[in-house]
């Protein structure tokens, strides 16, 4: 039954979270200082943590090449 005091962002989050279908961001923006990253957004193979503030913190992309423009120079061993 559906709650007609949820908003529909904790619906949502609810929904998704229950469904296995994500992680619903509190802010989904790219981080500014991230130029090749903003220019697609975030992508299939991005490895990362959720902040505290609830934004996605970018580390790479496991699914690109080590010298692809979007991962950093410093990468995990054996990548």
């Amino acid at each position: 039954m559906r709650n007609p005091k949820a908003s529909p962002a904790s619906m949502y989050s609810r929904l998704m979270i229950m469904h296995e279908l994500g992680y619903p961001l509190y802010m989904p923006e790219p981080d500014l200082g991230l130029k090749e990253y903003r220019k697609k957004g975030h992508r299939v193979g991005d490895v990362g943590r959720i902040t505290p503030s609830g934004s996605f913190d970018f580390l790479f992309n496991a699914c690109y090449p080590a010298n692809h423009p979007i991962n950093p120079e410093v990468l995990p061993d054996g990548f």
